[in-house]
């Protein structure tokens, strides 16, 4: 499988460095596991665990990654599931500190690919037409109730497409790349709609 998405992901007091969205499930890399659990050398860390651990590949998934070079590499990422083998495996003091924090996460994303997987096409392009129209309106409305509410629609709908956890925060700020790749970000005055009857259909 070619994917070439890899993100730094959130959810609730959850962050890793890289993941990888299929089918609305984040899956995590090697490495991004091995930071999180605070290794010195994490990559090599956790390729010791999964070895040690062989049933740990049973959730995991072979893909294809652009590098920044430009070249691609074959390499595997982790359901959730494998994540929380991983930290069970795993003698770091965050892993054992952190274990129910995992174990709500797998639950969360097993119950939501669930539901995904129930899910038509029509359907999931459906929720993806009302996200995109949500986040239109919350980037344009002036009003404080509106935002609110639309803030609360575009955190079910991203549920609802198994997504991380939107960055509302990044809604009207723009971004730049320079030549030798550095971005920056500027915020910016959205085209204020001063209609604010609209709902969503």
């Amino acid at each position: 499988m070619y994917h070439n998405s890899v993100t730094p992901f959130s959810w609730e007091n959850l962050t890793l460095c890289e993941a990888i969205d299929l089918n609305g499930v984040p899956h995590v890399t090697r490495r991004a596991m091995g930071e999180w659990l605070e290794y010195a050398n994490p990559q090599t860390s956790v390729d010791t665990i999964i070895k040690r651990n062989p049933h740990i590949e049973n959730h995991s998934v072979a893909i294809s990654l652009m590098a920044t070079d430009g070249k691609q590499y074959d390499t595997s990422v982790y359901h959730p599931i494998g994540f929380l083998l991983t930290v069970m495996a795993s003698d770091q003091p965050k892993a054992k500190a952190m274990q129910e924090a995992v174990a709500k996460f797998v639950w969360h994303f097993s119950q939501q690919s669930g539901r995904i997987q129930e899910m038509t096409t029509a359907q999931r392009i459906q929720m993806r037409n009302q996200l995109f129209r949500a986040i239109d309106r919350y980037r344009k409305t002036r009003n404080a109730f509106v935002r609110s509410e639309m803030a609360l629609i575009i955190q079910d709908l991203h549920e609802g497409l198994g997504l991380a956890s939107p960055q509302l925060e990044m809604i009207n700020t723009l971004f730049t790349v320079s030549i030798d790749g550095q971005v920056t970000y500027q915020r910016t005055d959205p085209p204020y709609d001063d209609d604010d009857k609209e709902t969503l259909q």
